[in-house]
């Protein structure tokens, strides 16, 4: 004990204390304090407590805690707490707080927290959150979060979040969100988000989501969306969305979506729409649509229209059009037609019959 202006009680064994301005009460055998403004007590077995400014209690044994602003309390045996601005309270064994401005609070064992302008709290065991700027709060265990301007919040087991500037919220396990600049919620067990400029919401179980600068929402398990200028809605299962520039929404389970200008709506499952400049709408399940340069809508189940200028409506299951100039419109069942200039009638009805084919140059008279 060496020039102490208050009270110190109750050390045990080989314990010391030097220079405290504060009260120093119930140190275990081989605890240190040096330094401390305020008071410091219940420090466990081989603790160490250094130029402290504001309380420090029930720290477990072999704790660091050093040149700390604010309150210290319920830190866990091994756990290190350097230089914090604000209260730390309620860490679990092994984990370290390092130059904190903002509360820190209930902290796994084995967690790590660095370098935090606000609060951090609820840290499940071995978690790390590192330089962020915005509140963290509950966060399974494994998960690590880096370098965050805005909120995040409720991560799952073993979930990764780095470079964010806008809120992440409901982040199921395994998931990982990196570099995005708007609001990512919602997004299911082990599923990808990576430099998004817009938000994403309810991504289902091993979506991914890169680079997309709108909205991108509604995506079921396993789905793709990659490189979307325009907004993306409502994909189901194992669906495909990738470098589109206009919306896409309500694709069926296991659809594809490919390099896409305009819009993209109503795709039935095993649907596939690739490189398209106009809208594309209403296309049966398992249909194709393939480098068309005009409006292509009401295809049926198992249809196919590829590289077609103009609009093309109302195909029969199974129907195909292949290289069209002009307007083709309600093809019956099994329908084909193939490179035709002019509209595709059956005398004046603009009507092909079950099972008829057109294969000219120059189709019937307008």
């Amino acid at each position: 004990m060496q020039m102490c202006m208050s009270n110190v009680a109750a050390l045990g064994m080989g314990s010391i204390v030097v220079k405290c301005r504060s009260n120093v009460a119930a140190l275990d055998m081989g605890s240190i304090v040096v330094k401390c403004w305020s008071n410091v007590a219940t420090l466990g077995m081989g603790s160490f407590v250094v130029k402290c400014r504001s309380n420090v209690a029930a720290i477990g044994m072999g704790s660091i805690v050093e040149k700390c602003w604010s309150n210290v309390a319920a830190i866990g045996m091994g756990s290190i707490v350097v230089k914090c601005r604000s209260n730390v309270a309620a860490l679990g064994m092994g984990s370290i707080v390092v130059k904190c401005w903002s509360n820190v609070a209930t902290l796994g064992m084995g967690s790590i927290v660095v370098k935090c302008r606000s609060n951090v709290a609820a840290l499940g065991m071995g978690s790390i959150v590192v330089k962020c700027r915005s509140n963290v709060a509950a966060i399974g265990i494994r998960s690590i979060v880096v370098k965050c301007m805005s909120n995040v919040a409720t991560l799952g087991l073993g979930s990764i979040v780095v470079k964010c500037m806008s809120n992440v919220a409901v982040i199921g396990m395994r998931s990982i969100v990196v570099k995005c600049r708007s609001n990512v919620a919602a997004i299911g067990m082990g599923s990808i988000v990576v430099k998004c400029r817009s938000n994403v919401a309810a991504l289902g179980m091993g979506s991914i989501v890169v680079k997309c600068r709108s909205n991108v929402a509604a995506i079921g398990m396993g789905s793709i969306v990659v490189k979307c200028k325009s907004n993306v809605a409502a994909i189901g299962m194992g669906s495909i969305v990738v470098k589109w520039k206009s919306n896409v929404a309500a694709l069926g389970m296991g659809s594809i979506v490919v390099k896409c200008r305009r819009n993209v709506a109503a795709i039935g499952m095993g649907s596939i729409v690739v490189k398209c400049k106009s809208n594309v709408a209403a296309i049966g399940m398992g249909s194709i649509v393939v480098k068309c340069w005009s409006n292509v809508a009401a295809l049926g189940m198992g249809s196919i229209v590829v590289k077609c200028k103009s609009n093309v409506a109302a195909l029969g299951m199974g129907s195909i059009v292949v290289k069209c100039m002009s307007n083709v419109a309600a093809l019956g069942m099994g329908s084909i037609v193939v490179k035709c200039e002019g509209i595709v009638c059956h005398m004046t009805l603009h009507v092909l019959q079950k099972g008829a084919t057109c294969m000219c140059i120059k189709c019937c008279p307008r």
